[in-house]
């Protein structure tokens, strides 16, 4: 626990990001067990979840409700006021394991989050020199997100020699992360997806729209991206946006680091890694998201052109964008030996 909390993250969370970090405890009070739509269970303990270890059952919200542009409820724990005034700062766990190897000491910190938001997307214009960023309802939303970095020290662990930064389906080698206070990797949490990134910037993912020549609407190109910051940000409900900077810092407040490698099996009692053994998924293995919306409010009108051409060529959209899959655990994703070489 010394090591885990000499090395623990600091998380910077994007002010607009709706759907925070959470307790997996909390999570089961607010979702049934499923099973090809019928429910199994309505009260979710670790216990039961422990005893599905196939891979067809799935957690869902109990009051079946996705968020949507004109109804992006909040989700996750909550966010207090810090010092100064326009910050505030996450209460959430953060679950930990750690393996040890020859040449090196990882320590994974692994956050989850209830839902994953919006696809963020960068809209250029005419001359490629104008662009905007926005949320686009419902692309991409999937409820329950599972993401992580992983902390590689020297085997004696005295030595940070760098991090993974997990995004998506891979992750980022950094060899010298920032650090707070000397010894804690900074993240930057992407809005919606919770992707983590070194530094603060909009990173594109992919282009999904490449016009020749721009139509009415003044649209070129339009590109998937992560974003870490506000700025040229357009979302469905800005205004709702109440801190300048929200950091999530676990180390400072007892009991946020939880080490999933205890384990009081042997006297029957689950540990705190027992919901790990769950095979199935942390939320409806393919949410519906093509009911596509109307994107917020963009300049020269290029909402309705957007909408427009997303309704006509739904098709060339990737399908993760238009079905989302909740994830399964970190063990069943086999975090623990094919993420980082």
């Amino acid at each position: 626990m010394d090591l885990i909390t000499k090395f623990a993250p600091k998380i910077y969370l994007h002010p607009c990001d709706k759907h925070r970090p959470d307790s997996v405890e909390h999570y089961f009070n607010t979702v049934h067990l499923k099973q090809a739509g019928a429910t199994l269970e309505s009260q979710v303990t670790v216990e039961i979840l422990q005893s599905h270890t196939g891979n067809d059952a799935y957690l869902e919200f109990a009051n079946g409700q996705s968020p949507t542009g004109t109804n992006n409820f909040r989700t996750g724990a909550g966010i207090q006021r810090g010092i100064p005034p326009h910050t505030g700062t996450a209460a959430a766990p953060v679950y930990v394991k750690s393996f040890c190897y020859d040449t090196h000491f990882d320590i994974k910190y692994m956050f989850f989050y209830a839902c994953q938001g919006f696809q963020t997307f960068q809209l250029q214009g005419w001359n490629l020199d104008s662009t905007c960023n926005f949320e686009w309802s419902p692309l991409a939303r999937h409820q329950a997100d599972w993401e992580h970095i992983t902390v590689r020290l020297d085997p004696a662990g005295n030595t940070l020699l760098g991090a993974y930064y997990s995004q998506h389906s891979g992750s980022q080698w950094v060899e010298a992360p920032r650090l707070e206070d000397g010894t804690h990797p900074v993240v930057f949490s992407a809005l919606n997806s919770h992707a983590c990134y070194p530094h603060a910037g909009t990173f594109r993912l992919g282009t999904v729209l490449d016009l020749p020549r721009p139509g009415e609407a003044r649209v070129c190109r339009l590109s998937a991206v992560d974003t870490t910051v506000v700025d040229d940000l357009v979302t469905y409900d800005l205004s709702d946006r109440r801190f300048d900077q929200v950091a999530w810092v676990p180390y400072t407040q007892p009991g946020q680091l939880i080490n999933l490698d205890v384990d009081d099996s042997e006297n029957h009692t689950p540990g705190p890694a027992g919901w790990l053994r769950f095979g199935g998924c942390w939320g409806p293995p393919a949410l519906d998201n093509t009911q596509i919306e109307h994107p917020p409010a963009l300049p020269n009108g290029a909402e309705d052109f957007l909408f427009n051409w997303a309704i006509q060529e739904k098709a060339q959209l990737p399908k993760p964008m238009l079905w989302g899959h909740g994830p399964r655990s970190p063990l069943h994703q086999n975090w623990w030996n094919h993420k980082e070489p």
